[in-house]
């Protein structure tokens, strides 16, 4: 059997150095997305039962306005609607992330793209 010649063992040894690296790197960035994840969630998961508290309290707001009329609860009842419409755009922002986006626009078009050379090779075979 033959050696390889030093150079080849150092290209080798830096070649795996480098897959290393990138795979470090690709798990590195995995954790911090998966962080980041994580974090959404909880805003999300904590923002929605909120929103159902705000609304219970909105809604028995509401019954005592009609039996009391007392212009302190229809304060509290626009406060609590207020209060209601920034959590619903906190919620939609949080649920559709502009990284979100990004990657659907991508899938759209690798997707059209591979449907439009299937059907030019499909029209080939075909005629």
């Amino acid at each position: 059997m033959t050696r390889p010649a030093n150079g080849s063992n150092s290209q080798n040894s830096n070649s795996q150095d480098a897959t290393e690296v990138n795979i470090e790197q690709a798990l590195t960035e995995m954790e911090r997305s998966l962080h980041d994840l994580k974090m959404r969630y909880a805003q999300v998961h904590s923002d929605q039962l909120q929103q159902r508290e705000l609304q219970a309290r909105l809604s028995q707001a509401k019954q005592e306005y009609r039996a009391t009329k007392l212009r302190s609860l229809k304060t509290e009842i626009d406060q609590l609607q207020q209060r209601l419409l920034e959590l619903e755009v906190a919620l939609e922002s949080k649920l559709i992330s502009s990284t979100w986006v990004r990657e659907l626009f991508w899938q759209i078009v690798r997707f059209v793209s591979l449907g439009v050379v299937l059907g030019w090779v499909l029209r080939s075979c075909a005629g």
